[in-house]
């Protein structure tokens, strides 16, 4: 990914990130560390630099051992030692005689770590991608976060939610994509587990707030990036939060985090209504706003043009329905005679339809079909027969 910035593994959280080496480089690290200063020097001062990264730390001569072995002993039992970001910064420096020798150091050190992972008991990143990339896949994640995400405080856990497996996969995909293999949890058949570091590192890089529903907003930082991301992180949020029909709708219940979407459906040219409030049962439960049809052959266009570089950047299980949208619009017929649109939806109406299947079979819009319904219903032809969801399902009245 040479066309992307890359973010260095010493760019991470530094007070919030653990590091685990390979074996022979960390031995060898840690001869090299102590020679250049003994134990109890280095132990002192590692100590007097904790502070500028907002710590307060009593660390021994026993912690540098640790780091190097690897583990610890803890009345009987084995613990895997990791190493904090912020000492190994500090400890290059040790080694080195300029910011340039350190930084060399770094690249070093980044380039034989095996793992990392957040505080306390979190998750690891195994065999990680490192430099990471920014890339519109990475940035799309943010906009999950901030759609069916929940992005953990303290000792909670981040997670991401999303009931339909395809768009469950694709997720897990572009996590691994961009930071590397993960140990991989899946709570209620939906709900994945995401490790630590990686939204400390959203929040840390992307200045991401915690991403609580009422309070999510998408940072300046990416609102302002090129049209590749934004597109990757509109599909994103629709894949979430977003309905297709004849045209795209999208809803929160954060005003101000569609406001931003709205932002971005500005900056990519596409035309979409004004912010509305949303009813479901007569009562409000958020907002709503809405791209109109004439708006889906650029936005369609953008994302085929993505999904040659980033197949997991497009509308997962939603792009099905985007997809029978063009074809109704490029079908190459008009109108067809009079009722005999009526007769082939009686003809598929001997096994019952909802209205969306109804449209991908015939290649007319919804919102058609639900004009032929209703007046085959007024007529006593169709009758309404269950639901698929919250779909209604139709068939012939034999």
């Amino acid at each position: 990914m040479s066309n992307y910035k890359n973010v260095h593994i010493w760019e991470f959280p530094p007070a919030r990130t653990f590091v685990r080496l390979n074996e022979k480089f960390r031995k060898k690290l840690f001869i090299e560390i102590l020679k250049a200063g003994g134990n109890t020097k280095i132990a002192k001062r590692l100590n007097k630099k904790a502070v500028l990264y907002g710590l307060k730390r009593n660390h021994r001569q026993s912690n540098l051992y640790n780091w190097k072995r690897g583990f610890a002993k803890d009345r009987g039992v084995i613990k895997e030692i990791n190493i904090p970001l912020w000492a190994l910064i500090e400890l290059s420096k040790i080694l080195s005689r300029s910011n340039r020798s350190s930084k060399i150091k770094m690249r070093q050190i980044e380039k034989n770590i095996e793992a990392y992972r957040g505080q306390g008991k979190s998750l690891k990143i195994i065999s990680p991608r490192l430099p990471l990339a920014i890339t519109p896949e990475l940035v799309s994640i943010v906009f999950h976060l901030c759609g069916d995400g929940h992005i953990g405080i303290r000792c909670s856990s981040s997670h991401y939610r999303q009931t339909n497996p395809i768009g469950l996969e694709s997720f897990v995909r572009k996590i691994k994509n961009c930071f590397g293999n993960f140990e991989l949890r899946i709570k209620e058949d939906s709900k994945v587990i995401i490790p630590r570091i990686i939204t400390d590192f959203y929040v840390y890089y992307f200045k991401l707030n915690r991403c609580r529903w009422y309070d999510a907003r998408i940072p300046d930082k990416i609102k302002n990036m090129k049209k590749e991301f934004l597109v990757a992180g509109l599909n994103a949020f629709i894949v979430d939060e977003g309905h297709i029909e004849d045209y795209i709708e999208i809803y929160s219940s954060n005003k101000k985090l569609l406001t931003d979407i709205k932002d971005i459906i500005t900056k990519l040219k596409y035309k979409s209504s004004k912010i509305q409030r949303k009813y479901r049962y007569g009562k409000f439960n958020g907002y709503r706003l809405r791209i109109p049809p004439k708006s889906i052959p650029l936005f369609y266009g953008n994302i085929t043009k993505l999904l040659r570089k980033f197949p997991t950047c497009g509308l997962a299980q939603k792009s099905g329905k985007l997809i029978s949208i063009i074809r109704v619009r490029t079908r190459g017929w008009s109108r067809k005679k009079h009722y005999k649109t009526k007769n082939r939806i009686k003809e598929i109406l001997q096994e019952s339809r909802t209205v969306a299947q109804l449209s991908n079979k015939l290649d007319i819009r919804a919102a058609t079909v639900r004009e032929h319904l209703t007046q085959l219903e007024e007529s006593g032809n169709v009758i309404r027969s269950g639901y698929a969801g919250r779909s209604v399902l139709w068939t012939v009245n034999h």
